[in-house]
């Protein structure tokens, strides 16, 4: 939690979708309901989240596992955020 504090990279939509696995549509749905971490304008078209804030977020997101087959057969579970 601590370097997430510290990091004061600014990312573009493109990379936050890119970073969370989600469409820049998900992004821009998120931002509508009030349910995603404020943006920072910086000038008209320039639009930057940072990624400390979008790692708190996501660290407050409850998480589930997931179990599925993979192609030959064999549980395979990993760990997805219900976001």
């Amino acid at each position: 939690m601590f370097e997430a504090k510290m990091d004061n990279t600014y990312m573009t939509i493109n990379q936050v979708a890119e970073h969370l696995s989600v469409s820049v549509a998900n992004i821009n749905r998120w931002r509508r309901n009030r349910d995603f971490p404020a943006a920072r304008q910086f000038s008209p078209g320039c639009v930057r989240w940072r990624r400390s804030d979008l790692l708190e977020w996501e660290e407050s997101r409850a998480t589930c596992f997931v179990i599925a087959l993979d192609d030959q057969d064999e549980p395979a579970m990993s760990l997805v955020s219900a976001a």
